[in-house]
């Protein structure tokens, strides 16, 4: 769904075509412009009636402070294992913490506060995950098997963010069992004793594919 048409007649769908809805396992929303309240009224009514989807995307272009969680605290998605969100991350916590710890699969936005929220949050069937470099810590600490690690700059906060930090084993307990990194990177950091790659090859000895992205919000790409 990529508008408020769309959402008010999947909507109108799922109102009339009840015994439907127990065959939709995916739900993907992404809107370019913010929804009026009555939109996210109608989101939150259409996860009301899929309670059997496996893989959710709730993605809104206007700023994450902004939006109005569509997602009840009361919902509970028992088959829920990847989740797409760009929604507060305070918001999000309630809604991960306890009643969705089965999620594998987690793509997160901007975060913006000094500790991320997501900290207090048990994910220990994580496997990928998606999200800004202050936030690794946050969602690696309880020991998640994560083998997967994109690391991604949605604001120049990300971009600032201190490289030793993300590459200390004692604080990120997964970076030894990671196998694929994508790194989002600003060429000028500096604070790297011996280079960026060797400072990812001893955080992460077992890794078989790395990508490095220059940030969009370093000075040269910025140029």
């Amino acid at each position: 769904m990529k508008s408020s048409k769309d959402v008010d007649d999947f909507h109108c769908f799922v109102k009339h075509q009840r015994d439907a809805t127990k065959n939709i396992n995916i739900v993907e929303v992404v809107l370019d412009r913010a929804g009026d309240l009555a939109c996210f009224k109608a989101i939150r009514a259409i996860l009301r009636c899929t309670k059997n989807i496996t893989c959710l995307t709730l993605r809104f272009s206007f700023e994450p402070e902004l939006c109005i969680l569509p997602i009840g605290k009361t919902v509970v998605f028992k088959n829920l294992t990847t989740l797409n969100v760009n929604i507060p991350h305070a918001a999000l916590g309630h809604f991960l913490n306890p009643k969705h710890t089965q999620i594998t699969d987690l793509a997160i936005g901007s975060c913006n506060a000094p500790t991320c929220p997501l900290a207090s949050c048990r994910l220990p069937h994580l496997q990928r995950l998606i999200c800004p470099p202050g936030c690794v810590q946050a969602l690696t600490s309880a020991d998640s098997p994560v083998m997967q690690l994109q690391i991604i700059h949605d604001t120049a906060q990300d971009a600032s963010f201190p490289l030793p930090r993300l590459f200390d084993s004692r604080r990120i307990r997964t970076s030894s069992s990671l196998t694929v990194l994508h790194l989002d990177f600003d060429h000028t950091a500096t604070g790297l004793r011996g280079g960026l790659l060797q400072c990812i090859s001893e955080a992460a000895p077992v890794l078989d594919v790395l990508r490095l992205t220059e940030s969009t919000f370093s000075d040269k790409v910025c140029q």
